[in-house]
């Protein structure tokens, strides 16, 4: 099984697009006013402001986003016109993780693998 793709319900599809791929360093793949895509590695992310199924409103969204050593994940965000939540903080399962207040209601998990320290023989 995998999970190539992820369909975020923003309000404002064109600035969520902007945001996004000026938080990620990347060209979206596509942007207009009711559809916008991403590649971020190897997930697609499209954006709209409604789904093909009737729903209520889509909350509580994280989009876990793995970058680069060298990437500081605060100025990014400040580029990228966001507010940090909280972070960056080491986790229990091995990341230095910064959690973003993405556009319209997304949060955003800027995250990067810890350096594994020795094995303690297990």
């Amino acid at each position: 099984m995998t999970l190539p793709q992820i369909d975020l319900i923003v309000e404002n599809v064109i600035d969520a697009a902007r945001r996004m791929s000026t938080l990620f360093g990347i060209e979206p793949d596509e942007v207009g006013e009711r559809f916008a895509q991403l590649t971020v590695g190897g997930m697609i992310v499209m954006l709209s402001p409604d789904a093909l199924v009737p729903m209520s409103a889509a909350s509580g969204v994280i989009l876990h986003v793995e970058i680069e050593p060298d990437v500081d994940p605060r100025h990014r965000a400040a580029e990228a016109g966001m507010t940090v939540l909280h972070g960056p903080v080491e986790t229990d399962w091995g990341t230095s993780s910064t959690l973003v207040a993405g556009p319209h209601g997304v949060v955003i998990d800027l995250f990067r693998p810890l350096q594994k320290a020795a094995s303690a023989g297990f």
